[in-house]
């Protein structure tokens, strides 16, 4: 049984791609390079499929792939990179992850197994319709359970696939560093604020929910935070701060202006000008909105490793992860009047948001544990794929 990547080195899920390497860009996105690694330690065949338009430009991309895997410490020899799709057979499994949606596109050639790695789901266009059994996939992965999602059932057909959480994880930086003591008295608004405004792959997230946000509540936190300043610490901010937006109306030496100037200008400067781990260690209390669509974040599982009181809006999405209001973390009904009733009450309440603290990180310990993730994920993959 081997374990199929296509075009791999362009994954940012994974590893440091070849795209942020050659752009200098900070922020690491890879959230599943835990998956490559236990694979990699666990000397488990890895194939590269490397798809592109002719063979000139699959050496070219032959070269990025060895270049990628040299720049993030891949032991050389531990991933084999082909063109050719007749080495994937029956007994392979290939992870697809759908925000790249050509990988879903080309992966229906494939006899292998597929699992769909439904990271960044969102990327649907209205109409889009998804029949996962009939295109060879076993599974649907997300960060949490989304069998009874209506907006991605409304988009793909779950039916005779198995629906699979595998949740985010946490590093060892992120760790307690001081006692809740010695923290602000204020609630950490944090994380990135997107928009899918105009581009046509989101259309179908734009007419489900009506909205171009990704995380409206992050907007709406950001908007009121200059009046909330005594309770809120806000460090909301835009996907795209630091850049320069190009409009309709822009000519093309404007549009080339601003390309000149994006290029050189990191992306989310405000994200990049502190450590995180210390900022999560400034507070007893954080929230970070999350994705309309019913996405967790990866902050929630990194700031209650640093022992930070997690606050989040939506119980369907944290029970699914072993995670109970008023045990693990303090449940809002979503509003921000409600985010303040309950910031307010729980931060008067010294011993039991003392309790809430330590059970919180104790569970994150527990199931968000790299090597712990990685494999339950794996025997379960294993598991649906012999089954099939």
């Amino acid at each position: 049984m081997k374990v199929v990547f296509i075009n791999l080195h362009h994954n940012n899920f994974l590893l440091n791609n070849y795209s942020q390497l050659i752009s200098g860009y900070k922020i690491k996105t890879y959230k599943h390079k835990f998956l490559l690694d236990f694979f990699i330690n666990g000397k488990i065949e890895i194939v590269n499929l490397i798809v592109s338009n002719n063979v000139d430009n699959a050496e070219v991309e032959k070269r990025k792939a060895d270049y990628v895997f040299e720049k993030n410490n891949v032991r050389i020899g531990s991933i084999r990179n082909t063109f050719d799709t007749d080495v994937v057979d029956s007994m392979d499994i290939c992870f697809v992850y759908f925000h790249n949606y050509t990988e879903y596109i080309y992966s229906k050639r494939l006899k292998c197994k597929k699992v769909l790695m439904s990271n960044h789901f969102i990327r649907v266009k209205k109409g889009q319709y998804f029949n996962l059994y009939e295109d060879g996939f076993v599974a649907f992965v997300g960060e949490t359970d989304f069998s009874e999602n209506a907006f991605v059932n409304t988009y793909f057909n779950l039916n005779n696939v198995e629906v699979v959480v595998c949740p985010y994880i946490y590093t060892k930086r992120f760790c307690q560093k001081k006692s809740l003591d010695e923290r602000k008295n204020k609630l950490l608004a944090i994380g990135t604020l997107s928009t899918v405004k105009g581009i046509e792959e989101y259309s179908g997230y734009v007419d489900y929910f009506e909205t171009e946000w990704v995380q409206p509540f992050g907007a709406e936190i950001k908007k009121r935070q200059f009046f909330n300043r005594r309770w809120l610490d806000s460090e909301v901010s835009y996907i795209n701060q630091g850049h320069m937006s190009e409009k309709k109306s822009d000519s093309v030496l404007i549009k080339s202006i601003k390309r000149m100037y994006n290029s050189s200008h990191e992306r989310q400067g405000k994200y990049l000008s502190y450590d995180i781990v210390d900022k999560y260690n400034e507070y007893k209390i954080f929230v970070r909105p999350e994705e309309m669509v019913g996405n967790p974040s990866i902050n929630m599982v990194e700031g209650m490793a640093c022992g930070t009181v997690y606050m989040g809006a939506n119980k369907d999405m944290y029970e699914p992860l072993g995670m109970k209001p008023g045990i693990h973390y303090i449940l809002y009904d979503g509003t921000f009047k409600d985010l303040k009733k309950q910031f307010l009450y729980y931060i008067n309440q010294k011993e039991r948001l003392s309790e809430i603290s330590e059970r919180g990180k104790n569970l994150v310990r527990e199931r968000f544990e790299p090597n712990i993730v990685a494999k339950d994920f794996w025997e379960t993959i294993k598991q649906l794929s012999s089954m099939s």
